[in-house]
């Protein structure tokens, strides 16, 4: 439990940090902590219902651990976008490309950890995506 912790902490400080760029870092901290909590339960009771609590730990260091990788990419995504070497376009594109890579391998983790079928494993992460989307909105709305 101690490694979930501070893999719960480094999540949260690689999303500080892509939100730090576009001076959102109190955003980023809350939306990401949030995240972390309802993914934490979710994943918790899903194991439960399919009789898999023993893998929580498991799964949910798989979990921040991909989070903070993808941290880490859109962290570097950010910097370059900031340092106007990216296109706008070609910006969005990488960024969705990240998206559907991070619900892949999302779906992949929950299909090992579940035993269950890998398209209903994608449309569980992609229920996180939309649970993701509906705190962000929440808690970060876009300024008009």
């Amino acid at each position: 439990m101690p490694f979930l912790v501070l893999l719960f902490v480094t999540l949260v400080i690689t999303a500080a940090m892509v939100g730090g760029l576009y001076d959102k870092t109190v955003e980023s901290v809350q939306v990401e902590s949030v995240n972390a909590v309802i993914m934490t339960v979710l994943v918790a009771v899903f194991l439960y219902l399919r009789n898999h609590g023993a893998r929580f730990n498991q799964t949910m260091s798989a979990i921040f651990g991909i989070g903070i990788l993808f941290n880490l990419f859109t962290l570097g995504l950010a910097l370059i976008d900031k340092l106007g070497f990216l296109p706008g376009f070609l910006h969005l594109q990488i960024e969705l490309l990240l998206v559907i890579w991070q619900i892949t391998v999302i779906g992949h983790i929950l299909r090992h950890a579940m035993e269950i079928h890998i398209a209903f494993a994608i449309l569980i992460a992609i229920l996180f995506l939309f649970i993701n989307m509906a705190v962000v909105t929440v808690l970060a709305p876009v300024a008009s």
